[in-house]
């Protein structure tokens, strides 16, 4: 959060909460660290397991169904592999 106009922005937000700077730019930044956790800790790309992340009044993350479906073909295929490698 380091443009002059985030700095401004947060000061405004802070100030008409009537907390400190610092606490409004937390409680911002911790979405976006428990956004980075999500897909970075419970996405199981060998699964096929994407979750959908929904943060109201912002976006939805999600990985479209067609990718999904591709990214299990291709971890079948490397699985496949890997066992013909072991014979």
């Amino acid at each position: 959060m380091k443009h002059i106009h985030t700095k401004v922005a947060i000061k405004n937000i802070a100030s008409q909460h009537n907390v400190t700077a610092q606490d409004a730019e937390n409680v911002i930044t911790s979405v976006f660290e428990w956004l980075r956790y999500v897909i970075s800790e419970e996405t199981d790309r060998d699964e096929g397991y994407f979750p959908t992340i929904r943060i109201p009044g912002f976006a939805t993350f999600y990985v479209p169904k067609p990718v999904q479906e591709k990214w299990k073909e291709i971890n079948d295929k490397k699985n496949i592999e890997d066992e013909s490698d072991r014979i």
